[in-house]
């Protein structure tokens, strides 16, 4: 009897502590495409890194158009010193001319090509730079999330255990209880406290880190973020492969990459062949500034003298190419595999949380009733009520943690894939199962 009237106690206070944690769910924060979208458009914003990114894009743009069809023409003008004075005077003693390069051989086109292809190489470096910033904000925030509920849970079990160990303190004054068990219970009492005090410590660094990842002020508040639901078991990994060959950030740079490499061969060909320019000078008197000639010419360099030098230019620029495509090439392998990674380890995370969900934490509940019981009627030990209500927490620490690391796993896989958020990524997800079905 005296023990039912223990455990109603204990009942009495878990139960005030659930209900003050459903007026906390009440204001938890959904972690939506819409919510994560809203942050990853602040980062955009305002992190150094993104906009770091998007200064050399916009300078790389600048770069391409100011490449020039036309080079600014040559003025030239001089005094010609001669004797006697009648040539002088014959020929004519001050000369002005100007000189234009022809743009011939395509090759200011050429160089535009280049300009352009490294602009769309910056333009996919700032845009994997976006989505790596994005990726992180995400894994944060999954990361709050199972800190809040982390936190959660060791408050409910502190709370559990502060009510046993009250009432276990009671009996003990009254004789009815042994000092070595009010010992352990205090003793566990203890450890509930500080694990809760370290799990508010690492939740409160996570939010510091979200807030530095946002340029926030470090310390700026953050509410209580609700656990994602768990995801639908993927696709095989053919279609992601697919997606992720077309679209992962690494590949669409290394593509660009590859394509200013190849226009940077076809200008180092261009150069081989010669320059022109063709100018005019005209002669004329100082002292009366009459006219006396003028000459038409073309200046034309002669490259051939250096045909072995313009050939290892060639030589240096196609193996810079053929180095990114083999670089290419070795990244798709790895993409490929990294998706099949991933698959695997989202699997396996999604199987540990349904375990959790629907053997584990019943038969821990059923564990618990069942000590409980025995303890009511004399027949147990509080010990094995203590070790089932721990059972049970760790299976609902273990299915949040399986969950949490879930959404992990798919945040990279959507990075791969190209996709923006993981509702784009429910199509490569099968139908629920029943089995399956919370």
């Amino acid at each position: 009897m005296k023990r039912s009237i223990i455990l109603m106690m204990i009942a009495g206070s878990v139960g005030l502590s659930a209900e003050t944690n459903s007026m906390v769910t009440t204001n938890q924060v959904a972690i939506t495409p819409d919510f994560l979208a809203g942050l990853g458009n602040e980062a955009r914003d305002k992190q150094p890194a993104i906009a770091a990114a998007i200064a050399r894009t916009e300078a790389a743009q600048a770069h391409a158009e100011s490449v020039r069809k036309w080079n600014d023409p040559i003025l030239r003008s001089g005094v010609v010193a001669a004797t006697p004075s009648r040539m002088r005077a014959d020929d004519g003693d001050f000369q002005i001319g100007i000189e234009q390069k022809l743009p011939l051989f395509k090759k200011p086109d050429l160089a535009r090509k280049v300009a352009l292809a490294e602009r769309d190489q910056r333009e996919a470096e700032a845009d994997r730079v976006a989505k790596l910033i994005n990726r992180q904000i995400a894994e944060k925030i999954y990361a709050a999330a199972f800190a809040d509920r982390m936190v959660e849970l060791i408050r409910q079990d502190a709370a559990w255990i502060d009510a046993l160990a009250a009432t276990m303190e009671i009996q003990f004054a009254l004789g009815k209880v042994a000092q070595s068990e009010l010992l352990r219970i205090q003793a566990e009492r203890a450890r509930r406290a500080e694990e809760l005090r370290i799990e508010s410590r690492h939740r409160d660094h996570g939010r510091l880190e979200l807030n530095r990842i946002l340029n926030r002020p470090l310390h700026d508040f953050w509410p209580t973020l609700q656990m994602p639901t768990l995801f639908n078991a993927l696709e095989d990994t053919k279609r992601l492969v697919e997606v992720a060959l077309k679209f992962e950030p690494n590949l669409k740079v290394l593509d660009r990459e590859w394509a200013t490499a190849n226009a940077a061969v076809d200008q180092t060909r261009a150069s081989r062949k010669p320059d022109v320019s063709v100018g005019v000078e005209g002669r004329s008197r100082i002292e009366t500034g009459g006219f006396r000639s003028a000459t038409v010419y073309f200046n034309v360099n002669l490259p051939w003298w250096n045909r072995d030098k313009y050939a290892k230019d060639l030589e240096r620029e196609h193996a810079k190419a053929r180095g990114v495509e083999l670089e290419l090439e070795t990244e798709r392998l790895r993409v490929a595999e990294e998706i099949h990674r991933l698959f695997t380890e989202i699997e396996n995370a999604r199987r540990t949380a349904i375990v959790q969900r629907d053997e584990v934490t019943p038969r821990a509940e059923q564990a618990l009733a069942s000590s409980r019981a025995a303890w009511e009627s004399g027949k147990g030990m509080y010990r094995d009520v203590i070790d089932s209500r721990r059972m049970l927490v760790e299976a609902q620490m273990a299915f949040a943690r399986a969950t949490t690391e879930q959404h992990k796993l798919l945040v990279n896989l959507a990075l791969c894939c190209g996709i923006p958020n993981l509702k784009e990524l429910e199509r490569f997800a099968q139908p629920l199962k029943l089995e399956e079905q919370p």
